[in-house]
């Protein structure tokens, strides 16, 4: 067995939050372990981000290399939300120009290669085994695919997704506020997609689209997850009660590329997102409904937070994980009065399960 490794700290789960942890530590100085964990085939859905986007990636020194891997511009946003026509909102005049559909994929490559670049030693295809605190920190055992890894580490962070798998075992629990899911499916595009996402609602939920690289479209159907147990039998769903997506499916979509894909898009936050020597980012701290569009947005800035909190913390600074706490619980409070108010807008279903759920939440 070789002796065990010293890292200052563990990053676990290689998403776009842990890959910003690892990286932003690294640059700074410090010694990262990034952890790449292995639980099967996990799909990354497409996603669509506003301009603001570039603000993270230039923080995080990102900005070129997120260019240079040729992601779609984004226009700006439609939506069919509390009436059937569509109302648009485009980036002409954002101050920071045009969003970006992602490959999500690439994305995600692109910030776990950028943070080893700046120094943080990332372990793929592993598995957390063991999680002990010793003296002086944290000793974790990883299950890779040359055998066992050791580590020794001062901070553990838990970017491991909605899993919060290490938070749990940290002894902090999940809230979820609902049960959301996305019914996923990606199409060849016949012909050229308009550049912008399309949101629509309908009587049990909500439809997603957007174009993405290499010619596709992303269809999402945001529903309950006990609804759509239901319609299993009868196939994936259909946005056939969601007249623009349809039309959009029908112009600009062929085939499914594969069999529909159900993602967890559920609302929930850690009851506690730090304690002294460990922190959450990420899924892991707090989930959003995708209707927010702040997924990817919050990874990031709670990444950056996140990194501030740990530097301080490795300096000597007893009040840095507390406060990440507190940020990540304004954070998710600030978030769940913005969802409250998008649910209240649409008011055409009265008596649908899936929206009264939502009024009764705001």
């Amino acid at each position: 067995m070789m002796a065990p490794c010293d890292a200052d700290v563990a990053v676990i789960g290689a998403g776009p939050a842990g890959a910003a942890v690892a990286l932003s530590l690294a640059r700074a100085g410090h010694r990262v372990l990034l952890a790449e964990c292995d639980s099967g085939p996990r799909l990354a859905v497409g996603e669509s981000v506003g301009p603001g986007i570039r603000v993270a990636l230039e923080r995080l020194g990102v900005f070129d290399a997120f260019l240079a891997d040729g992601h779609l511009e984004s226009l700006g946003n439609m939506s069919a939300w509390g009436a059937p026509e569509a109302a648009g909102r485009d980036f002409l005049f954002s101050p920071y120009g045009n969003g970006w559909h992602l490959e999500r994929g690439r994305f995600d490559a692109t910030l776990r290669r950028q943070a080893q670049l700046c120094g943080a030693m990332l372990h793929g295809g592993t598995r957390l085994e063991q999680l002990a605190r010793v003296a002086g920190g944290w000793r974790l055992r990883l299950a890779g695919p040359n055998g066992p890894l050791d580590w020794h580490t001062r901070f553990v962070v838990d970017a491991t997704g909605r899993r919060a798998a290490v938070a749990r075992r940290c002894g902090s629990a999940r809230r979820p506020l609902d049960h959301l899911v996305g019914v996923v499916t990606y199409h060849g595009a016949g012909n050229k997609v308009p550049c912008h996402t399309l949101i629509e609602a309908e009587r049990d939920g909500w439809w997603y689209s957007a174009p993405l690289p290499q010619g596709r479209l992303v269809l999402v159907y945001m529903t309950e997850a006990g609804r759509q147990r239901r319609r299993t039998l009868a196939g994936p769903p259909r946005p056939d009660s969601a007249p623009l997506t349809h039309a959009r499916l029908v112009r600009h979509g062929g085939q499914a590329e594969a069999a529909a894909a159900i993602v967890p898009a559920y609302s929930a936050c850690l009851a506690q997102a730090a304690g002294a020597d460990w922190l959450a980012v990420g899924d892991a701290a707090a989930s959003v409904d995708p209707l927010s569009s702040q997924g990817i947005m919050s990874a990031l800035d709670q990444a950056l937070a996140a990194a501030g909190a740990l530097a301080a913390a490795l300096g000597g600074d007893p009040g840095a994980m507390p406060a990440y706490a507190d940020r990540i619980g304004s954070m998710y409070a600030d978030y769940l009065v913005q969802r409250a108010h998008y649910y209240r807008r649409e008011r055409r279903w009265p008596d649908s399960d899936f929206w009264r759920q939502r009024w009764a939440d705001a």
